[in-house]
Formats: C-alpha cells, structure tokens, sequence
C-alpha cells in the first residue's frame, strides 16, 4: 500500500500546523512498510493544531472532544479489535484534561499507537507524556522531533508492538527520534 493511500501530500513549509505535515508523512510510511489497508486504520484527533490538516487525511477520521481522544479511541478498539487506532492529539491529552482516559488506556494495555505533540521548549511542569507513560506502566514509549529522521521507524516499532505505544513528539525539533523502552 503505497503511503499516498493514507494522506495527501502537503508543503510542510505552507501548511498551517506546527509538524503534522512530518507526523502524517511518517506515519504513512510506517503504515504502508506494514501494508496496513487504509480502511483498516482509525485516526482519532484530539485538540492538536494538526487538525487543520484534515482535509489532508485519507483514512477514516475522528475528532474527539478535548481531554477525550483516548477515551474515544479505547472504544473503537473495543467495538473493531482488528483496527489499527492512531491517537494524535496534543500532550494536555495524556498530563492534563485527558489524563483519566490515558491512564485508563495504559492501565489496560489498549492496543492504540498515541503520538502526542508538544512545544519543543518545556511549557508547565516536567511531567510528559514520555514519563506519565512510564510512571502509567505503558511498556512502549519514545520521544523525538517531528522533523527528525528516525520517526518513521520508531512509528514502524509503535505498530508492531502490542498494547500501548505512546510517542512524544516535539513540535519544531527535528532531533532523532528514540525509543525509550519497549517491553514485550
């Protein structure tokens, strides 16, 4: 399935979002590399500006109420356990107004790949979604810059694990991205 079947390529450098053109064509990547049909993918949108790229996204689409995108997402995966669910949402999702629902979703072990985006410089305290998914029991979670060149990879390793992958992507950084645990 080649990546164009996922999103419809766009200018990262006119588009209005702050790295969801390098999130959605990474994430097309790691998708195609597994030959994931695009009907079989489930995008959830949180309150993340990368709704303003909508238009862009050729799978089937949700967008959630703030503070409940993982709420949202743990029920399609309850209801369709064959779909692979995408959160993208920003990171007030998993440390704030979401913070039940991530908990809930670590807690469970839900099979959802989360990718949070969040301002490159610390904004608020020093709790992430990185370390709230640590501290939460998630055995899968990484940490990198939307623009970095490891991302797509590190989505690829998000969709082949089993349970909760949570990734921490920093908006305007284009460090590599890592994989800070993954446990099986």
């Amino acid at each position: 399935v080649p990546p164009a079947d996922y999103w419809e390529e766009r200018d990262a450098a006119t588009s209005p979002s702050c790295g969801s053109v390098a999130l959605m064509q990474a994430l097309a990547a790691a998708l195609s590399a597994f030959s994931v049909p695009p009907a079989e993918v489930q995008l959830v949108w949180g309150g993340a500006c990368c709704s303003q790229d909508a238009g862009a996204v050729k799978v089937p689409l949700l967008r959630a109420a703030a503070g409940q995108a993982l709420a949202a997402a743990c029920g399609l995966k309850r209801a369709d356990p064959g779909l692979t669910v995408v959160v993208v949402a920003r990171a007030a999702e998993a440390s704030a107004v979401g913070a039940a629902g991530f908990l809930a979703a670590a807690k469970e072990d839900a099979d959802i790949i989360c990718l949070f985006l969040r301002p490159a410089i610390p904004q608020g305290g020093p709790v992430t979604p990185a370390s709230l998914a640590a501290l939460a029991g998630a055995r899968f979670f990484a940490q990198g810059g939307l623009g970095g060149p490891d991302l797509a990879e590190v989505l690829a390793s998000a969709l082949a694990h089993k349970g909760l992958s949570v990734v921490d992507g920093l908006c305007g950084g284009g460090a590599a991205a890592k994989i800070l645990s993954s446990v099986s």
